[in-house]
């Protein structure tokens, strides 16, 4: 089926408003939450055959008709505050705590083996912001106190689906990475830039009478970033983010024509998020360094999906998603912990359009940060050292609304 030269100007300007829309989650780097159908199965959609799972497990295409196109968007809001040991004083993140995380999934039959499909998403994101004086241990040294933490990124993901049989689809892909903005000022000094990287991705997916099998990886993309470096003067800086690379594998069993149960496991490899390094660029001299030093983590992700009708259906989501930060070198910039995620959704269907509506709740482990390892001033590496001691608590509420339509 040839796609139609109107569905491609709509998908362009879809494409123009979403990247415009994209934001960056406080808090956290990884957003698996790429459409509202996602947020209504706590993201345990990777042996899904829909249009909402494509960004997930683009083989999904292989098992969908005709041209359809799905529109998501997000809205996150987040609370995050610290109790620092040193004076026990309170004090909330003082970024946005707001955020629009924006989806786009489009899959187009070319014949009965090959399908195209095309999705913008932003499956990173980090946003923290501190006022001047939240640790006091940094003994009011303004040049190294963090202040605002910033990543806002879009992926840009097409992808080719073939057809092995009737019940097994493949899929290739590339991952395009633009990082629009990354920010990691202190309370006197500027860092900024921007650039992009580009990896792959490989899916599979099989479909039974009652089970179906997903797999899906994307391989760690590694982006070249330039920017300034502004204090008392500006210079020139660049740097290298590299994203961790992401395993899924999910399995999905119909217990009965009404009821279908899912459970994903995720494997992030966040080993590779180890250094960030900001060089000059004219001199190739060091302007800063920070060690994080994460480890690759895990998550785990459960549905129950109970049909109402031949048209309705309701999702019941719950997971638990490992933080990859460790006490070793704990930073206040990504106060990251472990977390538990329950959701709840609703789907209905009129002929050829798809209404979806989810809410998720995600609950972060309480963090007590307690280290004894002393920050050398002032050119010491301040992660995992006492500058940083306290307790963290968070939370944060998700709630989705989509629209996708068969042509």
């Amino acid at each position: 089926m040839k796609i139609k030269p109107a569905l491609i100007t709509r998908a362009l300007l879809s494409v123009a408003l979403l990247t415009a829309m994209q934001t960056a989650m406080s808090a956290g780097f990884r957003l698996p939450e790429y459409s509202a159908y996602a947020v209504a199965t706590a993201n345990a959609i990777v042996a899904r055959d829909d249009i909402s799972a494509t960004g997930v497990n683009p083989a999904a295409m292989g098992f969908l008709s005709g041209t359809q196109v799905a529109v998501d968007v997000i809205n996150l809001t987040y609370d995050l505050e610290v109790t620092t040991t040193s004076n026990n004083k309170k004090t909330h993140n003082a970024g946005e705590d707001s955020f629009i995380i924006p989806g786009l999934a489009i899959s187009s039959r070319i014949n009965k083996d090959w399908t195209a499909g095309f999705n913008v998403n932003a499956p990173f994101g980090l946003e923290t912001k501190w006022p001047e004086d939240t640790f006091p241990a940094f003994n009011s040294v303004a040049t190294i106190e963090p202040a605002l933490s910033k990543i806002e990124m879009v992926n840009y993901n097409p992808n080719i689906a073939y057809k092995l049989d009737d019940n097994t689809s493949i899929a290739l892909g590339l991952d395009y990475y633009e990082v629009r903005d990354l920010q990691f000022n202190t309370h006197t000094v500027n860092i900024n830039g921007k650039g992009d990287g580009l990896g792959w991705n490989a899916a599979l997916q099989s479909q039974y009478d009652d089970f179906a099998v997903g797999i899906s990886y994307r391989h760690s993309v590694g982006t070249t970033l330039t920017g300034n470096y502004a204090s008392t003067a500006t210079v020139p800086v660049r740097a290298n983010l590299n994203f961790p690379s992401m395993l899924q594998i999910g399995m999905q069993y119909k217990i009965s024509k009404q009821m279908a149960f899912e459970f994903d496991y995720e494997r992030v490899g966040w080993s590779s998020f180890s250094k960030l390094d900001i060089v000059n660029s004219s001199t190739g001299s060091l302007q800063t360094s920070t060690t994080n030093n994460w480890r690759d983590s895990n998550g785990y992700r459960s549905n129950l999906q109970v049909k109402l009708s031949a048209k309705s259906e309701l999702n019941f989501g719950l997971a638990y998603d490992e933080s990859p930060q460790t006490d070793d070198y704990f930073s206040a910039r990504i106060s990251d912990s472990d977390r538990v995620l329950y959701s709840l959704g609703y789907r209905y269907t009129f002929d050829t359009i798809t209404f979806d509506m989810g809410y998720m709740r995600v609950d972060f482990k309480e963090r007590n940060v307690n280290s004894s390892n002393t920050y050398a001033f002032p050119t010491g590496e301040p992660n995992g050292t006492t500058v940083y001691n306290g307790t963290y608590n968070a939370q944060a509420d998700l709630f989705g609304i989509g629209l996708s339509v068969k042509f």
